[in-house]
């Protein structure tokens, strides 16, 4: 395999500086829009513009890097084999010159990227003198209409227990005084 040439970080600054001058025209807003042809974002669109004689850029893939001995020799199942031997697989070659960004920092600031800032919502709000008008918002009415609705419903309950509790404790309560013979029941007359 074969060693790429390092990169010119002159060159690298220069894409990075343009990169960075896009990137402030997007973020200010000042941009125009309308300069890619509608007619390329669609199959039908494509075939229309190849006709016109449009054609797309050639591909920067280089030839595959291995030989047909490399591809026998190797572990790989043979119908792998076979379709690398037919159809060869075409091998990029990356960069092997590592940078920083030391190395173009007079291009960079010291301002950090965030993440995109959310548009903020605007909530007008307005007071009017109407007697006992107000105004609140569902999840506000929704949490006073279930605290009331709690509130009632623990002063119904615990009302109606503490009546049951109390009738059916005085009714034990006289049931095992008979039983034990302390009291007897009252004699009907006629």
């Amino acid at each position: 395999m074969n060693t790429p040439q390092p990169v010119d970080l002159n060159r690298l600054k220069g894409i990075l500086g343009a990169s960075k001058a896009i990137m402030n025209k997007v973020e200010s807003g000042n941009f125009e829009t309308g300069h890619v042809d509608p007619r390329g974002l669609t199959e039908d669109g494509v075939a229309q513009l190849q006709s016109e004689g449009v054609t797309r850029p050639a591909s920067q893939t280089g030839a595959a890097q291995y030989t047909n001995e490399m591809v026998m020799n190797s572990n790989l199942p043979e119908a792998i084999k076979k379709a690398m031997i037919d159809k060869p697989i075409p091998q990029l070659t990356g960069p092997s010159y590592t940078f920083s960004l030391d190395d173009v920092s007079d291009i960079a600031h010291e301002k950090k990227m965030g993440l995109p800032k959310t548009p903020t919502k605007i909530v007008n709000e307005s007071r009017s003198n109407q007697g006992d008008l107000i105004t609140i918002s569902k999840t506000q009415l929704n949490e006073m209409v279930n605290n009331m609705v709690n509130e009632k419903l623990l002063e119904h309950f615990t009302k109606s227990y503490n009546k049951t509790l109390t009738e059916e404790t005085v009714k034990r309560t006289i049931t095992t005084l008979i039983n034990e013979g302390k009291i007897a029941p009252k004699k009907k007359t006629l």
